[in-house]
């Protein structure tokens, strides 16, 4: 990992080695697609830096207590209803690493001290990266994953 690609993983709250090896993957599958960028693969790549620039760590930990599991494969709605009824948690959506070094795009919860609740995953990921959304962005969001419409909100831009 270079020297400036720690610096950045560190400043998003980086601490375990599993932190930093998401951060350089990430950084490598962007850096990938600078290279091979077209018009297609615009919105993907626009996808990595807004992850990257607005993204930051947080602390896995076991299942807590109190809370219930959602359906198998609904993250983004597990998540997003969690946040929006649980007072003191936000809804983030951006990539975990889960055992074996699977990289998923994922939403889950955090706490106001920046503990996961991943009511979704089975087995708690590894290290969570990702973009937290206040709960006004939350509740304009028409279609999930959020980051999309971030996204698209991007490149309407870019259009103009």
């Amino acid at each position: 990992m270079t020297k400036p690609t720690k610096r950045k993983a560190t400043a998003a709250g980086a601490k375990t080695e599993e932190d930093f090896a998401l951060f350089a993957t990430l950084t490598s599958l962007r850096d990938s697609m600078k290279k091979q960028v077209t018009p297609m693969t615009r919105g993907i790549l626009l996808s990595y830096d807004l992850v990257l620039k607005r993204g930051r760590f947080f602390q896995a930990q076991p299942f807590p207590k109190g809370y219930r599991r959602g359906k198998a494969q609904d993250c983004y709605g597990n998540s997003s209803k969690l946040a929006m009824f649980k007072l003191g948690l936000t809804y983030c959506e951006g990539t975990v690493l889960c055992q074996f070094g699977t990289l998923v795009d994922h939403a889950w919860c955090v706490t106001d001290d920046g503990k996961v609740i991943d009511v979704t995953l089975k087995n708690t990921g590894l290290s969570y990266f990702g973009v937290p959304f206040t709960l006004e962005e939350l509740e304009k969001v028409t279609a999930f994953p959020a980051l999309d419409e971030l996204v698209d909100a991007e490149l309407a831009k870019d259009a103009t």
